[in-house]
């Protein structure tokens, strides 16, 4: 294995390339460009609601449970997930959980 030198502390780093600094300043030239127009983006836009959010948890709890982790092996027991006790509110936790989370 080989092993390169540390730099010098009085080491400078060069200049980024040329097209590297046009980059930058295009990026800029755009980013000005929005705040004049007013183009903020909507924070609604990115906002998952009703079925998409349903599908979203359903996918999370079956990659739970696919990769075999703890909670995905709660899930499919219908079992509480989140460390209540079982003794008391299991009956509870089974009646909300009957949902097909697969």
């Amino acid at each position: 294995m080989q092993r390169y030198p540390l730099a010098e502390p009085d080491y400078i780093t060069p200049p980024p390339n040329k097209a590297v600094q046009d980059l930058q300043n295009e990026f800029n030239v755009v980013q000005q460009a929005k705040k004049l127009k007013g183009g903020q983006v909507d924070p609604l836009k990115g906002l998952k609601i009703e079925s998409e959010l349903r599908r979203m948890i359903r996918e999370n709890i079956a990659h739970q449970r696919m990769i075999g982790s703890y909670v995905g092996k709660r899930h499919a027991m219908h079992l509480p997930v989140r460390g209540q006790n079982t003794q008391s509110n299991a009956k509870t936790a089974k009646k909300l959980n009957q949902l097909d989370r697969w």
